[in-house]
């Protein structure tokens, strides 16, 4: 997303690279408001599941669309096709890896340690964005722009089969909980002034 404007460049897209930026970030603050609406009906790992299945196919998209670029083909029938792949990765990452992941943090950890382990996710986040960034435009120029996204789209596979073994379905941990908290007897008012008497006796 960083590089919105470079990469609409260097894919020669119909339109102008700020223009496409901008719109790239009206759709990622619509995939924000989608996700709100999805996370409580379909749950974190289903979201981060499909998130990294689109994501994917948008940077094979562009990998394919670069390599062929690459080897001089006439894509100029489909200069639209990079800010819709583009636009599809910023809907899939608003509803799913963005904000998702920090919310099956936040529900996974134990209460005593919620706290360390966020931390410890969000640095971990932060140092893998940091060399994303840092690395994206030396391997494009090393090795070319359709080798970055074919490696983005390796990690989205790698991203995908993690979150399918180990990150538990938070929204049934959430409806056993509830149903738990339903099954436990209710004392009414005057119980609970009998049991607190009859504690001080």
């Amino acid at each position: 997303i960083i590089y919105t404007a470079i990469i609409f460049e260097l894919a020669n897209s119909s339109l102008h690279p700020n223009e496409a930026a901008i719109i790239v970030a009206v759709i990622q603050i619509i995939g924000s408001w989608m996700s709100t609406m999805a996370a409580d009906r379909l749950g974190s790992r289903l979201l981060i599941l499909i998130s990294c299945v689109a994501m994917m196919g948008c940077h094979v998209i562009f990998g394919t669309f670069f390599l062929l670029q690459s080897q001089n083909v006439d894509l100029s029938s489909f200069s639209w096709l990079p800010i819709a792949a583009l636009s599809g990765y910023a809907i899939a990452y608003c509803i799913g890896l963005g904000p998702a992941t920090y919310a099956v943090s936040a529900q996974v950890f134990d209460p005593d340690v919620a706290n360390l382990g966020i931390s410890v996710n969000v640095l971990i986040v932060s140092f893998i964005s940091f060399g994303t960034i840092k690395l994206f435009p030396f391997i494009s120029s090393e090795f070319g722009n359709h080798v970055s996204f074919f490696i983005l789209a390796v990690g989205c596979a790698i991203t995908y089969i993690f979150s399918y073994i180990l990150v538990p379905d938070t929204r049934k941990q959430k409806t056993s909980d509830e149903e738990e908290a339903k099954s436990q007897p209710k004392i009414n008012l005057a119980d609970k002034k009998c049991i607190e008497v009859t504690s001080h006796l």
